[in-house]
This record gives structure tokens, sequence and C-alpha cells, in this order.
């Protein structure tokens, strides 16, 4: 397991994610640092925690957190109702965590690093107004 100095975590915390393979849904250790990247691991003990990935925030483009808007392959699991869907380049991360609690929590630690894409039409002045 890689080790975090305990300055270096922000916020760390169990949430259910989707595979991005296999679409099952498995219980995974998250942990976000300081430096925007989120990790997270196999959790059969705390001892043989294993490093399964991780996700540079500062690389993504978007986070949903409304259960119908941003549905994964084979949806959400029914128990699912506190979710949250992160937009990367190449793939969107699905999970969810226990309450709303929780996902207010993360909702707060994450959006510090991602990074919103957002397409705003340029402010044009209405000219025809003024004439006669």
């Amino acid at each position: 397991m890689t080790t975090h100095a305990p300055a270096d975590v922000l916020y760390e915390g169990t949430a259910m994610k989707q595979g991005s393979l296999r679409k099952s849904w498995r219980e995974r250790k998250f942990v976000l640092d300081r430096f925007g990247i989120l990790r997270y691991y196999k959790v059969k003990c705390p001892e043989e925690a294993r490093l399964k990935g991780e996700i540079h925030l500062s690389s993504c483009v978007g986070m949903v957190c409304q259960k119908d808007f941003l549905i994964p392959d084979g949806g959400w699991p029914r128990d699912a109702e506190h979710c949250i869907a992160i937009q990367a380049s190449k793939r969107t991360l699905y999970l969810y965590v226990a309450n709303q609690s929780e996902l207010d929590r993360w909702t707060a630690y994450l959006m510090q690093f991602i990074r919103l894409e957002r397409h705003l039409a340029p402010d044009y002045q209405d000219l025809s107004a003024d004439l006669p």
C-alpha cells in the first residue's frame, strides 16, 4: 500500500465504485491528497490494501452528483442514492457513498480540483436596441 503523510491527505473514506472493464460494483477505499490525486484501493483488511488506480483531478472536466443525469453502463444499483460521476478525458469514474453527509464532504473536497468546462456564448450587446 502506498502510504501518505498525514499532512498530504485531505480526505479519505470508502465508496462503491463501478469497475472499468467488469461493470460490477466493489467497495474501495479512496484517498484524496492535497495535490488533487484521488487514489483508490482494494480493501480486504487495512493492512493489505492494494492500490487499484488513481485519477489526477486537474485533468477532469466535470463532476455530476445527480443519479439520473449521468447513468453508467448497466445502470446504478438499486441502493445507490448518493452518487458521484467524475468525468475524466478518457473515462468516467462512477461511485456512490453511504449517505448525504458523506456525499457533501466528498463533493466539497473534489470540487477544489476539478476543472469545469463551461461552454458559454459570448456576451453580445444588442445594438439594435439603440436604433430609433
